[in-house]
């Protein structure tokens, strides 16, 4: 497995190992894939990220971080380089079973995705937000509890209730 993927399955196989939160996911929100998305009017669906959109992306970093849904499907991935200060990190997320291809709207490469980040992507913005800064688990690269919020630009919003893993 090449080197910069190794980082994205480690956070990956922590968050599934994270115990599960001591709240009951919202009915509103029971899918991390709800039903379809990207015309006007539709609602918004994001599918899990394989290890082929991965390795097919060649996200480009030295550290990274993904987000999971409470389910354990990974719905996004973000790489950048550490002191990168003019730098972007660089995502993928899975829109109707499409890889896209997103950009931090924030420069400073990996240093701000940690503390949760914004992107943009062809017609919709993704931010994860950090809703705890307790961990929920432990090691070098423990999960927080974060939202994955989208909004796309026809007004269609969602938020997914999940697990922000950053680290090698």
């Amino acid at each position: 497995m090449p080197r910069h993927l190794i980082a994205p399955f480690a956070a990956l196989a922590i968050a599934a190992c994270s115990p599960a939160a001591d709240e009951p996911e919202p009915e509103a929100e029971a899918s991390a894939t709800p039903a379809a998305g990207g015309m006007a009017g539709s609602p918004i669906e994001l599918t899990p990220l394989t290890p082929q959109d991965v390795a097919d992306a060649d996200l480009k970093g030295e550290l990274g971080c993904s987000f999971t849904a409470e389910n354990g499907d990974m719905l996004l991935l973000a790489m950048g380089n550490v002191a990168d200060a003019k730098g972007h990190a660089l995502g993928l997320a899975k829109r109707a079973d499409a890889p896209q291809l997103l950009t931090s709207t924030e420069a400073g490469g990996y240093d701000p995705l940690p503390d949760g980040t914004s992107f943009t992507g062809s017609d919709m913005s993704y931010e994860v937000a950090l809703t705890s800064t307790t961990a929920a688990g432990e090691g070098e690269s423990p999960p927080f509890p974060a939202e994955l919020r989208l909004n796309r630009q026809d007004g269609a919003m969602l938020t997914i209730p999940g697990r922000w893993t950053c680290g090698p």
